[in-house]
């Protein structure tokens, strides 16, 4: 054993000590010496090393684990397939990945099913490696797998084809779990765009299953879920208005994004129906839509919402009766200037201003006289608007 010091792994690799290699392995005072001999066995490829590595696929460390794996690829020996089969299953992702890559190597026909069961694994590293495993073992992909090697290879162009098949290896890779999701310029974010605009392409056969995404815990799957249900377009509205009536309020507020992205007339009345919504948020999304779609059925119900317990949404609700134009919210965004928070107040004195309508002079003028020094402004600012210019 190493009376003085730790093993010098480079000195025993350039000698070609296995043995010494295999004591390096054993080393239990430093993992990175573990590792460097683990590596170091790979390359030298000596049967000697087999069961020394096998052991090593147990160590504590994971990273000791992964170059065990590794190494145990390059040694072509059968004996070594069952405990790769086993390491599949290891906690850590990259330990996984390298086993997934070393039963490539070995072109063993035990790994194919295995490696197939890898494949609906949820990190993409482990289903990358299982994926190009099985293209040694099997050669290019046919029937139920083909749909799963082709994503997890991200050949997008492949899955289009596939249909409804490609849809839940698809979905798979849009929830991909990695540790760079708060950026979605990541690896993780241009996986999630590829998956997302593969299934934008294969249209209605992926809706169901992406409303279903909607209530995932990652802001940017459901995020990525939206946007790929609006670019698959009229085959969603149905089926997102069904989704405004579902118990979980995330899922109901990013249906009401999704509808009011689609910009389809069809979902003006459902999102009308939002505007009764008991979460704020959704109610608030859809009084914006409403603004934005500019359709005169939404005039009566958004007046209605002026009565709003929520100040967000009282603002977003006159913002969208601005946007419609109609001689019908004067009167109604008159009455808003008298409401408790000043930035409804302001938004309706400017919306008044926009209208131009002789009504909303004196209003106007009285609320020169607001409390809020900005609503005092924007009145001003309003009535200079109207013509004749007034003051």
């Amino acid at each position: 054993m190493f009376t003085f010091g730790s093993p010098n792994v480079k000195k025993l690799t350039a000698r070609r000590d296995v043995q010494g290699l295999i004591q390096a392995l054993g080393y239990q005072k430093n993992e990175k010496v573990r590792r460097e001999a683990a590596q170091a066995l790979g390359l030298l490829q000596d049967a000697q090393a087999v069961e020394p590595l096998m052991v090593a696929l147990k160590d504590e460390n994971s990273d000791v684990r992964a170059a065990a794996a590794g190494a145990l690829g390059g040694l072509k020996d059968a004996r070594v397939v069952e405990p790769l089969i086993a390491a599949l299953k290891d906690k850590d992702w990259w330990v996984r990945r390298d086993a997934a890559a070393a039963l490539g190597q070995l072109q063993d026909v035990r790994a194919v099913e295995p490696l197939m069961a890898a494949l609906k694994e949820a990190n993409i590293y482990v289903r990358q490696a299982s994926a190009e495993a099985l293209g040694v073992l099997v050669g290019k992909p046919t029937g139920e797998s083909a749909a799963w090697v082709w994503a997890a290879l991200q050949k997008w162009d492949q899955c289009i084809p596939l249909g409804p098949a490609a849809v839940a290896p698809l979905l798979l890779a849009l929830k991909d779990e990695g540790e760079d999701d708060d950026d979605e310029n990541s690896e993780n974010g241009e996986l999630r765009q590829g998956a997302a605009d593969t299934l934008a392409k294969i249209g209605a056969p992926a809706v169901e299953p992406l409303i279903e995404t909607l209530k995932d815990e990652n802001k940017h799957v459901r995020q990525a879920a939206v946007e790929t249900l609006v670019k698959i377009g009229a085959p969603a509205v149905e089926p997102l208005t069904r989704a405004l009536k579902d118990e979980n309020k995330d899922i109901r507020l990013a249906a009401v994004k999704a509808l009011s992205k689609l910009q389809q007339v069809q979902a003006v009345e459902p999102l009308i129906a939002v505007l009764n919504d008991k979460s704020a948020a959704a109610r608030k999304t859809a009084a914006r839509s409403l603004g934005d779609l500019k359709d005169a059925r939404a005039v009566e119900p958004l007046i209605a919402a002026l009565k709003d317990k929520n100040k967000s949404v009282r603002l977003a609700v006159v913002k969208a009766l601005v946007e419609l134009k109609d001689a019908r919210t004067v009167e109604p965004l008159i009455a808003a200037l008298k409401d408790p928070d000043y930035a409804v107040r302001k938004a309706a004195v400017k919306g008044l201003g926009d209208s131009k309508d002789a009504r909303a002079v004196e209003p106007l003028r009285a609320a020169k006289k607001d409390k809020d020094w900005d609503v005092r402004q924007a009145a001003a600012g309003a009535l200079k608007k109207i013509h004749p210019p007034v003051g």
